[in-house]
């Protein structure tokens, strides 16, 4: 997605990109891109932001929802005001202190380990 100014989408991609080289072609492709493992990481992360989120009509929320691929690794939030509301920890959303600014980062340092626990489980393997 594009960042348009003018009332249009504008959007906040995350991605977290991980070297995989070094490991078998078999490894590899059990927790590359579209794999189970991956699906997952981004599914559970959506599920577990869902709260950090600031909320008044649940379209940023949902955005993620609507413009990820689960399985890319690539997260999308896109509203017309995503970005002005992304980097604002002085705001006071509804909801806060939870919900509110850098919504993922806060979310990732909460349950990342988590979601790679489980990932590296679904992938045959352990996370240290």
């Amino acid at each position: 997605s594009a960042l348009v100014r003018g009332g249009a989408l504008m959007n906040i991609d995350l991605k977290v990109r991980v070297d995989l080289s070094g490991l078998d072609a078999e490894i590899q492709q059990r927790i590359g891109p579209m794999s189970e493992a991956q699906k997952f990481i981004d599914s559970e992360f959506i599920r577990m932001t869902d709260p950090y989120v600031p909320f008044a009509t649940g379209a940023t929320k949902d955005s993620a929802l609507i413009n990820t691929l689960v399985g890319t690794g690539l997260i999308t939030y896109a509203t017309p005001y995503v970005r002005y509301i992304w980097a604002h920890p002085e705001w006071n959303f509804n909801g806060a202190p939870m919900r509110g600014a850098y919504w993922a980062q806060r979310s990732w340092a909460d349950h990342g380990d988590e979601i790679v626990r489980g990932a590296a489980q679904l992938a045959g393997g352990h996370a240290e």
